[in-house]
């Protein structure tokens, strides 16, 4: 079960370096006197698909999982959210249900803002909504290159892409090499566009040639430069 603590926004890093930097003294205190920092345990939801929103959600520390039904109603991951990234708040801008699901894939540090302060920043603060706005065309644009990535790309180059994009995402482990993420075969599959049984056989290809170690649920880069000829990209 999910447990509330206190937290200081002043001593956040993290908004230091996303919307909330736009926000003048008033404002900040508002969000921070009425926002609330709950920890979810691993695999729990924050919110679900088709109830109407409450709250914005900033990830202060932790890995969420955005995921949607298609019309098959298999889910698939649309998005893994990291520190500093905000979610939930585009079915706040449209005052519609919730299109999608957030689960976490860790133990994550969320920050709760009402919903209605949000709003109110955005119809008064122009430097915030223009950065929120900004925020919004960002992940269109994301979702566009996913679109076309998945008709245009074959499944090999678009785990590989995927892994890629992890690493730069989430970093590595002490050793340098591992990923800083734990992702289950089926999730990497979701984002991917395909099944988990094709994403597991491509991760034992790669890892015969020696491009990924697995272990577990673990990848680890061997070869960086492979990796990037089988995602097919210009780096």
């Amino acid at each position: 079960m999910n447990r509330e603590e206190q937290y200081d926004c002043s001593n956040c890093i993290v908004s230091m370096k996303s919307i909330f930097c736009e926000l003048n003294s008033e404002e900040a205190l508002a969000v921070s006197e009425s926002k609330r920092r709950i920890v979810f345990r691993k695999g729990e939801t924050i919110y679900t698909e088709n109830t109407f929103p409450r709250y914005l959600y900033c990830i202060s520390k932790g890995k969420v999982k955005i995921t949607q039904k298609g019309v098959d109603g298999i889910e698939q991951i649309i998005q893994i959210a990291n520190n500093g990234d905000l979610i939930g708040y585009r079915a706040i801008l449209s005052g519609e249900k919730y299109t999608r699901t957030a689960v976490t894939i860790e133990e994550s540090f969320v920050c709760l803002i009402p919903a209605e302060i949000f709003l109110t920043c955005v119809r008064n603060n122009p430097k915030f909504a223009l950065r929120t706005y900004r925020l919004f065309s960002k992940e269109l644009q994301e979702a566009e290159k996913k679109i076309f990535d998945i008709t245009h790309r074959t499944v090999t180059e678009r785990i590989a892409h995927s892994l890629l994009l992890f690493s730069e995402t989430y970093g590595f482990e002490n050793d340098g090499s591992t990923l800083k993420l734990i992702i289950k075969r089926e999730d990497l599959a979701s984002i991917a566009g395909t099944t988990r049984e094709t994403a597991t056989r491509i991760l034992f290809e790669m890892q015969s040639k020696k491009i990924i170690g697995l272990s577990g649920k673990k990848i680890k880069i061997i070869n960086l430069a492979e990796l990037v000829k089988s995602a097919k990209l210009n780096l």
